[in-house]
């Protein structure tokens, strides 16, 4: 009698989970479902007068990963992705927008929202940024063992209003969003192409830095260029202009014009300390990037010494070859090179074996709570270790709490980088000198108590 009883719980609880419309059943329904939900939920929004909005995510060059990997790999590449898809989805988007998201295809998942009032299609460009952005840095720190890197790319649209049939209107929104994520879209039809375009044309950039200081004296010993798009923009977000300038093919124009605003900053201000400026593998691959970094010292009269070229892990660094020849370049004219993000992944650690930097920077991850994790203290002993080996310098970035940063200096990290020290501003001027001795105080009074 109990088990029968049980039974018929059982299945009545199945039979009332199959018109649930809730948020759960509304990511990745499972495929046994006789009625799509999602169609069904985009169907019911537009007749309440809702805009209805794509934001498509796929796996760059998915079809190259299957050719190069096995079946099981793909096969858990798939899984950790839905995973995470599940968890950044409940992170960027409120339970009274979301209706719900459909695998397109094999590797294509689509997020459908329904949109307020009064409705901007920009903001939800920025969100399939932001989610696809999350998603990827999520996702290769969950495959660092698989040594999997890769890339996702999105793109957001509207489904055309004018269209009654649902599911005509998901496949043309489907199409639309494809070119945009795949940056095939042409420019005037694509709004934040275009505005990205003349940004990079009119270098619509602010270059910031940030001091990178002596542990042992307090002396700052250089800084770091990031950079700000226009105010009021998208844009304005590194993340949101780097991300999106990679997703287009524009990646490479964009930092040009970094390198650019950097040297004429330096000539304008006279600095005469190092400068540290980012550039990922893409643009260090790029054919004319010996030829536009020599016109622009020539320009600008740059001593290249003065200049570090920090090799970001945005981007696999996949021929050492190639790059380890354009290096050699660079060093013969005077250049140094810095590996950032060491200890955030595995491709930094290769990179700094194949390339032997100048300079290490150790990534931020690894810098926070290293006073109250042993296993990063372990660490960080491993690279100071490996970078004495090798004679090359350490930097720590992302230093934010005074017992971070004693622990750096109970190690002898030569330098360090963070809001702890300072925060980025403009290339600072003659008269900061009372703010540079105030970060010198604190760095003296720090190894006080430190050595106490």
């Amino acid at each position: 009698m109990g088990t029968f009883f049980d039974e018929s719980i059982k299945r009545l609880k199945n039979i009332c989970m199959l018109s649930r419309t809730n948020r759960s059943m509304n990511i990745l329904p499972p495929s046994f479902k006789l009625r799509d939900p999602v169609i069904h939920q985009v169907r019911k929004a537009r007749r309440q007068g809702h805009i209805c909005s794509l934001i498509l995510l796929s796996v760059h060059q998915f079809d190259q990963f299957i050719r190069q990997h096995s079946s099981d790999t793909m096969q858990h590449l798939t899984k950790v992705l839905e995973h995470i898809l599940r968890d950044t989805i409940l992170e960027y988007v409120d339970a009274s927008r979301l209706i719900g998201v459909k695998m397109i295809q094999t590797n294509v998942y689509g997020i459908f929202i329904r949109e307020t009032i009064p409705f901007l299609a920009q903001e939800t460009d920025a969100l399939a940024i932001l989610i696809g952005k999350s998603i990827q840095t999520d996702l290769n720190f969950e495959l660092q063992e698989s040594d999997l890197t890769v890339q996702i790319i999105s793109g957001a649209t509207q489904l055309p209003a004018d269209i009654d049939d649902e599911k005509h209107g998901i496949y043309l929104a489907v199409q639309e969003a494809w070119l945009l994520a795949a940056g095939l879209a042409p420019i005037p039809y694509n709004s934040l192409k275009q505005q990205l375009s003349q940004i990079i044309e009119y270098k619509d950039i602010t270059v910031l830095t940030q001091p990178i200081l002596n542990l042992q004296t307090g002396e700052v010993y250089g800084y770091e260029v990031l950079t700000r798009g226009p105010i009021d923009t998208i844009f304005h977000s590194p993340e949101a202009l780097f991300d999106y300038a990679d997703r287009v093919q524009l990646l490479s124009e964009l930092e040009f014009v970094v390198i650019q605003k950097a040297f004429e900053e330096m000539k304008g201000r006279g600095i005469m300390s190092p400068v540290f400026i980012n550039i990922t593998a893409v643009t260090l691959s790029h054919p004319h990037f010996e030829r536009n970094i020599r016109r622009y010292i020539e320009k600008e009269n740059i001593s290249p010494s003065h200049v570090i070229f920090e090799i970001t892990e945005q981007h696999l660094m996949r021929d050492y070859v190639s790059s380890s020849q354009v290096i050699r370049k660079l060093r013969s004219l005077g250049f140094r090179v810095a590996i950032d993000d060491a200890g955030a992944g595995f491709s930094s650690l290769q990179s700094i074996l194949e390339i032997i930097p100048d300079i290490i920077k150790i990534d931020k991850s690894l810098i926070q709570e290293i006073d109250r994790v042993a296993a990063k203290e372990s660490m960080l002993k491993a690279i100071m270790s490996f970078a004495h080996d090798i004679q090359c310098q350490v930097i720590a970035e992302g230093v934010e709490r005074e017992e971070e940063a004693g622990v750096l200096m109970r190690h002898n990290v030569e330098m360090g980088q963070g809001y702890f020290f300072a925060k980025p501003e403009r290339f600072m001027p003659s008269h900061g000198r009372l703010y540079l001795d105030e970060m010198k105080h604190k760095i003296h009074r720090l190894r006080s108590v430190t050595a106490s």
